[in-house]
């Protein structure tokens, strides 16, 4: 009868063996194999019922089984889908790739859908700077020069048109297309070394940072993205020491630094209005590059160089809670589950630095994404990849999907 066949060679018992769903008689009176995994049978077809460890049928196929090898395949590594992006896959876990190397202290980095940006510090001091700004494929390709010979530029913003960065080492805040090639705009000069930077819609924000002479050219500033009046956010004690600024919802956050354990974080609306005192325990101290902030729609996180530790506390202020010890990170990125971090060796720079992940929550394992860097400082994420520099000379820009 239909579907049934007669397995035994018995006219006895007729077509005893149905041949729908045993595979051991599949469609016939044949077995299924499945290389490295266990077979299946539905319809009178041959399936995958499952993979041997380490193993994954990643192409849907029953007739070459369990094909891939997870523990090595650099589009499946670790499981079915998950591409290395040019990394090697060492025991299921995809390696960080270098995206380019022979850079002059690489520092800052931003992404767009398309282009990973970063900075080149360069070796000049002052107004004889040779820093750059540039860009390339997020994949890895050619380089696009946005901007040469700046003063130490330190930190970078994009939008859908132009780079905005800071140069902490003459004083300016600059702008250029992200196409490169075409005029520097000045958005404003003399300032007290310039730091962090961020980009919204109509305006650009940075910090004045001034650690050497902590005067009075401290504060939070903002000015339209083509150029135009300076607006000063904030600029009294909320301001001494700026390290880092975040841009969320139309708030400006930041955090301070200080020797004597004193640091904390404030926010002010990027339209102006007093500023608010959210955290004000330790927050940093004397270790270079251990002041990151990061900012979700609920918690704010932030690295504290005086205890080497990552600590995260709720939006609006409140008490912090501990989530990473041990660790001096010098810089933070947060996607919709997690956050990521750069671990500079307890606050000094070294070969035997790191890149790393928590949940937002701080609950679960930290998970080491890259070890044996040297120097890792700036890092930003997209939705496939982690990115990164390496601020050494030579330096490098790095990768590793996540």
């Amino acid at each position: 009868s239909l579907n049934h066949s007669d397995c035994n060679g018995s006219a006895g018992d007729g077509c005893e063996t149905s041949t729908l769903s045993d595979p051991l008689h599949c469609g016939s009176c044949s077995p299924c194999t499945v290389a490295n995994g266990m077979a299946g049978c539905s319809g009178g077809q041959c399936t995958v019922a499952s993979c041997n460890t380490n193993f994954g049928d990643c192409n849907g196929s029953a007739a070459d089984g369990c094909e891939t090898a997870l523990l090595s395949s650099m589009t499946s590594c670790g499981a079915c889908g998950h591409n290395c992006q040019g990394g090697a896959c060492m025991n299921g876990v995809c390696q960080p790739v270098q995206l380019i190397g022979n850079q002059v202290l690489p520092r800052a980095i931003a992404l767009d859908a398309t282009s990973v940006y970063w900075t080149n510090e360069g070796t000049g001091q002052g107004t004889s700077g040779n820093g750059t700004v540039l860009k390339m494929p997020l994949g890895g390709g050619s380089v696009v020069t946005i901007a040469m010979g700046q003063g130490q530029p330190s930190a970078i913003a994009v939008d859908a048109a132009r780079a905005y960065w800071t140069n902490s080492g003459d004083g300016f805040v600059n702008a250029a297309s992200i196409g490169g090639g075409g005029q520097i705009n000045i958005i404003a000069q003399s300032q007290a070394e310039p730091g962090s930077v961020a980009v919204d819609a109509t305006s650009v924000y940075w910090a004045n940072s001034n650690f050497d002479g902590n005067g009075t050219s401290n504060g939070i500033f903002s000015a339209p993205i083509g150029g135009g009046l300076i607006k000063t956010l904030a600029s009294d004690v909320t301001t001494n020491n700026v390290w880092d600024i975040a841009l969320v919802s139309g708030t400006i956050y930041w955090n301070t630094y200080s020797d004597n354990a004193n640091g904390a974080i404030f926010s002010i609306s990027a339209a102006g209005a007093a500023a608010k005192t959210l955290v004000t325990e330790a927050q940093s101290g004397s270790a270079d590059y251990s002041q990151a902030l990061a900012v979700t729609s609920t918690r704010l996180y932030w690295a504290s160089g005086f205890t080497n530790s990552i600590k995260m506390a709720p939006i609006g202020g409140g008490t912090a809670t501990t989530i990473v010890t041990g660790q001096a990170a010098s810089g933070l990125a947060i996607d919709a589950n997690f956050l990521y971090w750069t671990e500079s060796q307890g606050g000094s720079f070294g070969s035997g630095s790191s890149v790393s992940k928590i949940a937002l929550d701080g609950t679960g394992p930290i998970v080491t994404l890259a070890n044996g860097q040297t120097s890792p400082v700036g890092i930003a994420v997209d939705g496939t990849a982690v990115y990164w520099t390496t601020r050494a000379n030579p330096g490098a820009v790095m990768k590793v999907a996540k």
